[in-house]
């Protein structure tokens, strides 16, 4: 190739939709510009012809020392258009966060390009960015896509409250606060239109999920869990779960009401699948209660 600092071969990483779609459009129109092609493959080879292309996380965190450009669209646009495709919220959300909690754990790599819509305003500008990382010539591009987002109040939680501080950590490095929507855990026996679990019956779990990717670092998680007022002396604990416990407190509430519980956790898994549960540890036989609230705050 014309410049020795041109890549061969690229790692791209996105939310799966029309902003990602229009993002690799965009290399292939750089590159041709340029007399190369762009091929997406699922395995490097040494002769290749064409820049390959690698995408998704699990690619560029196999592949450490590719360059890497991530596509991250904003978080509500991203939702409504999977969900348009596919309705299967919770899986959605496992492959947003896995993504971002993925780009976060790599934000030190070299090199790393990350597109934003908010900073596609300037076409000519975004161009030259991308033509300077690829080293190949800026040309014309076409405009990114801008959504109209209409979300239902569930998947707009969701956006807002997890997934958008999270783009937000990746974004300035800032580790945000984000909260945990309770339509993204499963429960025992849940009764829809029923606000609360019964807890009458043997030891079991009583909440578990989300299996999200969660960012790195040091985390203090906070339960807001409410209990009926025949609760007696119960027996609860709480874990957090990622390939191995991470961590887990008992619970004891004295009576019903609002019960707030917090302990911390370290998070090293870049990206991997996590769970929080929520133990009933002995058998009851009254009593009920209901999980209101899941926040994660840096420490």
């Amino acid at each position: 190739m014309d410049d020795v600092h041109q890549p061969t071969a690229i790692c791209v990483v996105g939310f799966s939709g029309p902003f990602f779609d229009w993002g690799v459009g965009v290399l292939g129109l750089l590159l041709a510009d340029a007399g190369h092609a762009l091929e997406q493959v699922s395995e490097l080879t040494d002769d290749h012809p064409a820049v390959q292309m690698l995408v998704g996380i699990d690619a560029a965190r196999n592949h450490p020392d590719l360059p890497l450009i991530a596509f991250v669209d904003a978080p509500d646009a991203a939702l409504q258009s999977m969900l348009a495709y596919n309705g299967d919220l919770a899986a959605h959300a496992r492959a947003m966060t896995a993504v971002v909690a993925g780009l976060i754990g790599m934000a030190n790599r070299v090199p790393l390009l990350l597109v934003r819509p908010d900073i596609v305003g300037n076409i000519s500008k975004i161009a030259g960015v991308m033509a300077q990382f690829l080293g190949v010539r800026p040309t014309d591009i076409p405009l990114a896509p801008h959504a109209t987002v209409k979300l239902d109040s569930i998947s707009t939680q969701l956006a807002d409250r997890l997934l958008a501080p999270m783009v937000q950590n990746l974004v300035s490095g800032q580790r945000e606060i984000f909260e945990v929507p309770i339509s993204c855990f499963y429960a025992d026996n849940h009764q829809p239109g029923v606000p609360m679990l019964d807890l009458v019956g043997p030891a079991r779990l009583l909440y578990w999920g989300p299996y999200f990717g969660f960012p790195p670092g040091r985390w203090r998680i906070e339960l807001d869990l409410l209990f009926s007022a025949d609760i007696g002396d119960t027996h609860f604990a709480a874990e957090f779960y990622c390939e191995a416990i991470l961590a887990r407190v008992k619970m004891r509430p004295s009576g019903g009401g609002l019960f707030r519980a917090s302990f911390d956790v370290q998070m090293n898994q870049h990206g991997a699948l996590a769970e929080l549960r929520i133990w009933l540890e002995r058998g009851a036989i009254q009593g009920a209660m209901a999980l209101k609230r899941t926040v994660f705050a840096p420490i």
